[in-house]
C-alpha cells in the first residue's frame, strides 16, 4: 500500500490499521520535510494508532510502478530470492484512490493476483 503523510490524517490512520491487520506494508516515497527525525516522529505516531503496522521508506517501487498518487494498492509477489526485499517488474494492476484496503483487495482478487489478494483479504476479515 503506497501512502504519504500528506494524506488526511484520519484516512492514513484508518489505512494503517487495516494494513496492520492484513499484514500489508505501508510504503512511503520519502521523508517528511527531508528530516529523519520528523519522519521517525510521524511514523511513531502512526504506529501508535495502528499497532503492528509496517512502514517502509522506499522511492524505488514508486518509480518502478509509476505511482504518482496515493493511496495506491498493488500486489506483486516477491521473487523467491528476495524474501520480501524486492518486487518484480510484472506486478498486476494498480488501484488508486481514496478507497479502503477491503475495496482494493476485493478488486485485486478478481484478477491475476487473486490468490495473494484473497490471502490478504482473508487476514483483513479475520476476527481478532
Amino acid at each position: 500500500m503506497f501512502v504519504s503523510f500528506s494524506m488526511p490524517p484520519a484516512s492514513l490512520r484508518q489505512l494503517a490499521s487495516q494494513a496492520a491487520k492484513a499484514g500489508v506494508p505501508l510504503v512511503l516515497r520519502g521523508m517528511v520535510e527531508e528530516s529523519l527525525s520528523a519522519t521517525a516522529r510521524r511514523t511513531a505516531q502512526l504506529i501508535e494508532t495502528a499497532p503492528g503496522a509496517s512502514v517502509e521508506i522506499d522511492p524505488g517501487p514508486f518509480r518502478r510502478f509509476g505511482i504518482t498518487r496515493v493511496p495506491a494498492y498493488l500486489i506483486a509477489a516477491p521473487a523467491p530470492a528476495c524474501k520480501n526485499a524486492c518486487v518484480p517488474e510484472d506486478a498486476g494492476p494498480v488501484i488508486v484512490g481514496d478507497v479502503t484496503l477491503y475495496y482494493a483487495l476485493e478488486r485485486l482478487a478478481q484478477g491475476a493476483s487473486a490468490p495473494l489478494a484473497q490471502y490478504y483479504l482473508d487476514r483483513l476479515r479475520r476476527k481478532p
